[in-house]
């Protein structure tokens, strides 16, 4: 069997391995499985937490680093929880009242929440009756199951009133959760968000179910460590683990790049573009960005080519042997970046910058970047890189399809860049 050649696919191919393995504590008994949980869940929390910091470490050069900062905290409050839960079962016994990991799982979710309206807030997409269709449905089964449930646990009259009003909390921030879920994965198959997103979205829904079923065996008085809940809890950091393990494995791989000059072409006389600036070049097919790109390479200059074609056909038709080439496509590859991976793309084109002295990058899709995220984002990404461009003595250069985009984008475009061609 081929294994998937993509981060995505990989990842769903792992989701009944990781369900499976996680179902083995069922199989053990009520001390093992105490130990095991109270051992290996807050370890892959914080395994997790490590990879969210990692991620913003890649993130802190692109225009998105403030949402990988809140992904970090939200993830170190989720460890610093569990690790919390570890030390009062083991060394206090029963878990009663309000205790510092609801607090710090708490806040974590109303992060968590924060960030998922956000992230749907700035997404420039139509929402279809269907999915309205969907989320009224929902609703309405959710507040009935609420009401069922957190009803009867909270009376005025309780001298346990508030310790129950912070557990109801949980079933009601799982619900708002999984509305967001539903539109995040929504908006995912609209091609409109990178896979972090799938990854996150996949393992909150076994988080979720988790807490869905300890609510249901800690009103039966069933609970104990150990038990069904703590499998989709483990399956839920597993799955964030894998998929952040990935991601940082693609990053690594595309903030790698070396700038090269290349050798074995012949050598053209002449002047270079102007380092410190930004070209436009307008034509449907693009050929007039390549052989100006290709010409500065020629005359010395290390390069780096964002194509919508693949490498190997760049290479054949302009005999390029060094020079670093991203293929922005949807198609799996070893070379390629989807146009919905924004923050991936922007990180290997400005640490590539950084490395060089005297460089120069074609951008051969900014259409795609639009198609894929939105104007804004795509315009966010290309003003970061110009300004990398500008402290760094090198050329971007971009080539657009001018019908593809209204006067107003246009314009933005043009701001601050030298037009070349069209």
């Amino acid at each position: 069997m081929e294994l998937p050649r993509t981060n995505r696919g990989l990842f769903l191919l792992s989701v009944p391995f990781v369900l499976a393995a996680s179902s083995v504590i069922l199989l053990m008994d009520g001390e093992t499985a105490a130990d095991f949980v109270n051992i290996v869940v807050p370890i892959m929390a914080a395994i997790v937490a490590l990879l969210s910091l990692l991620l913003f470490w890649f993130n802190r050069k692109t225009p998105f680093k403030s949402l990988g900062f809140v992904f970090l905290v939200t993830f170190a409050l989720f460890a610093l929880g569990w690790a919390a839960w570890t030390i009062y079962t083991e060394y206090v016994g029963e878990v009663s009242g309000i205790i510092i990991s609801d607090v710090l799982w708490l806040t974590g979710y109303v992060m968590m929440i924060f960030i998922f309206a956000q992230v749907i807030r700035k997404t420039d997409i139509d929402i279809s009756k269907r999915l309205l269709l969907v989320l009224a449905v929902y609703w309405v089964a959710m507040i009935a199951l609420l009401w069922w449930a957190i009803a009867p646990t909270v009376s005025p009259s309780d001298p346990l009133l508030w310790q129950n009003v912070a557990y109801s909390l949980y079933p009601i921030f799982d619900s708002i959760l999984l509305s967001e879920l539903i539109f995040l994965l929504w908006i995912h198959r609209k091609g409109q968000l990178e896979d972090v997103w799938l990854f996150i979205s996949t393992a909150v829904v076994f988080w979720t179910v988790g807490d869905v079923i300890y609510l249901m065996e800690e009103a039966s008085g069933n609970y104990f460590v150990g038990s069904l809940p703590d499998v989709f809890y483990l399956c839920n950091y597993s799955l964030l683990a894998i998929g952040f393990g990935l991601l940082v494995s693609t990053r690594v791989k595309y903030t790698s790049i070396v700038p090269v000059a290349e050798t074995t072409v012949r050598r053209v006389e002449g002047t270079t573009l102007a380092p410190m600036r930004t070209y436009v070049a307008y034509g449907a097919d693009s050929k007039a960005a390549y052989d100006l790109v290709v010409k500065n390479l020629n005359m010395g200059l290390e390069g780096l080519i964002v194509a919508r074609r693949s490498p190997n056909s760049i290479r054949s038709a302009y005999g390029l042997k060094k020079t670093a080439i991203v293929w922005l496509s949807t198609t799996p590859g070893l070379e390629v970046v989807h146009p919905s991976s924004l923050g991936i793309l922007t990180d290997a084109v400005v640490r590539f910058l950084e490395r060089s002295t005297n460089a120069i990058v074609l951008l051969d899709g900014f259409e795609s970047l639009v198609t894929y995220n939105d104007f804004r984002r795509a315009l966010q990404a290309i003003e970061h890189i110009k300004d990398t461009a500008l402290t760094h003595n090198s050329r971007l250069v971009l080539a657009i399809d001018r019908r593809t985009l209204d006067p107003k984008q246009v314009a933005l475009l043009e701001k601050n860049s030298v037009i070349v061609a069209g």
